[in-house]
């Protein structure tokens, strides 16, 4: 399994540096990605 994290999933600043780009902020959309990194799985 691995964690799939570009770049544009990262948030950059603040208190959630380095946390997923969230779609919300209290109750406000800002258009993010959503509130976990996806999990990536193969399977062979």
């Amino acid at each position: 399994m691995n964690i799939f994290s570009p770049a544009y999933l990262i948030t950059r600043e603040d208190s959630r540096k380095d946390y997923p780009y969230s779609s919300f902020s209290n109750d406000n959309y800002i258009n993010g990605y959503g509130d976990h990194f996806p999990r990536l799985y193969r399977s062979d």
